[in-house]
């Protein structure tokens, strides 16, 4: 071994053991003879006992370092057990003293680089995270938790750990209770939103998104702009809530409602309805093959309808006939054609009631079957009328093909024009001349 530091190799504790023993073994010797030496019995005793003195200054050396080496591998195992717990968080204060007691020993053993690398990294977490502390720098929910968690990979506690934790899980309950006040249904009032905001305030750790919501709740609803009061009532389109009063409906109103539909997204929705009638005329007049696809889908339109109306002119006749046969069957053989009119005979009083074995029944059925007599009639006739209204409609779709076939090149022209510099402009210059002027 060239250096004391040496006895700490594993590799060397066998040799320093021997080393200690066999120099035990030759102090034992009292005497010993030397050929070389001169007779003189003063000078042996005296290099007897100068070597006796220097092997037993060697030997307690020796045994100086082999309690060192006791030591280090006491104070080995006891580190190795504290940085490979899993069981309980280790304190920044032990890794800093086992990082001090590490200097005492070899800087290549495993163990002390590990505690000294372990020790760095917590020193740094922990620095990072007072300076966040202590100059009350707000951070969000992810960079807290990102910050959290790397202490707890390290597998560390300290002061700014349990700081840092406790302020993440405090704005996690305020978040909860955010979700719980139904301030994004405008169902809070104005002052327990303030609260709210208020109290999000002093946070270290910010939840920015909930705050948003929570200043839209204050001054976000209605086209007024105003915070959450008296009764509302919700878009089912957009979602939005307005002030009764400020869109001219009340309770009794809302309550007569299936849906209500705000201004805006009505006002969308017929900015929509045209774009796309715009855009169906252009694809219309782009091209030969659009304006046959568009008068063949008018065409389609055209024969759903008359179909329908057909349908519902047989079977509302069919109807009538079934209620007809009722009525006959009800109040007697003959049915004048005009049903509705027909008085017919009561039944006397020595006659016996009829299959229902109740008069006054009897008198509401012929009602009802009348009712829908008259019903199935109206209906017949205003399907009749519908089919007169489409072979007009279809006489007009006629004049107009042949109107728009004499203006052909000229629609053609228009569309191609009105698609190229105002829906697909090709350039920049383009979009801007094709917006309206100030």
């Amino acid at each position: 071994m060239d250096t004391s530091s040496e006895v700490f190799d594993r590799k060397n504790f066998s040799k320093l053991d021997k080393l200690i023993e066999s120099g035990r073994k030759l102090l034992k010797f009292k005497s010993f003879v030397i050929d070389d030496i001169p007779e003189d019995p003063d000078l042996v005793n005296d290099l007897r006992e100068s070597w006796a003195a220097v092997m037993g200054d060697d030997i307690e050396r020796l045994c100086d370092l082999q309690i060192q080496r006791g030591k280090f591998l006491e104070w080995c195992e006891k580190a190795d057990e504290i940085v490979s717990s899993s069981d309980k968080k280790i304190p920044i204060e032990t890794l800093k003293e086992l990082a001090v007691q590490s200097a005492a020993y070899p800087p290549s053993s495993e163990v002390v680089l590990r505690v000294k690398k372990r020790a760095e990294e917590a020193t740094a977490w922990a620095a990072a995270a007072e300076e966040i502390i202590k100059t009350g720098k707000r951070i969000s929910m992810e960079e807290a938790k990102e910050i959290t968690d790397k202490a707890d990979k390290l597998n560390i506690t300290c002061q700014e750990y349990k700081t840092l934790r406790n302020a993440l899980r405090t704005t996690r309950g305020w978040i909860i209770r955010v979700k719980k006040c139904g301030a994004a249904n405008g169902q809070t009032h104005v002052t327990g939103v303030t609260e709210l905001i208020n109290e999000h305030s002093n946070f270290i750790v910010t939840a920015m998104e909930e705050v948003s919501k929570l200043k839209q709740a204050m001054c976000g609803y209605c086209i007024c702009r105003l915070p959450y009061e008296g009764f509302m009532i919700g878009c089912d389109g957009c979602g939005e809530w307005y002030h009764g009063p400020c869109v001219g409906v009340n309770e009794e109103q809302a309550e007569k409602f299936d849906k209500y539909v705000c201004v805006r997204c009505y006002t969308l929705r017929v900015y929509k309805e045209n774009t796309a009638a715009v855009a169906g005329i252009v694809r219309k007049w782009s091209s030969a093959k659009g304006l046959s696809k568009a008068r063949s889908m008018d065409s389609q339109r055209y024969g759903r309808k008359v179909r329908q109306a057909e349908r519902d002119i047989s079977k509302s006749k069919s109807d009538l006939e079934k209620f007809e046969s009722e009525l006959r069957h009800l109040v007697g053989p003959k049915v004048p054609n005009n049903a509705t009119n027909f008085a017919p005979r009561l039944p006397q009083s020595s006659e016996k009631d009829d299959l229902t074995g109740n008069p006054e029944k009897t008198n509401k059925k012929e009602k009802d079957i009348r009712d829908k007599i008259e019903k199935a009639r109206t209906t017949i006739e205003n399907c009749e009328k519908r089919l007169e209204g489409y072979k007009v409609e279809l006489v007009e779709r006629k004049n107009l093909e042949a109107r728009e076939d004499a203006l052909t090149e000229n629609l053609r022209k228009w569309c191609s024009m009105v698609k190229r510099e105002v829906l697909s402009p090709m350039t920049k210059e383009d979009a801007e001349k094709s917006r309206p002027g100030d």
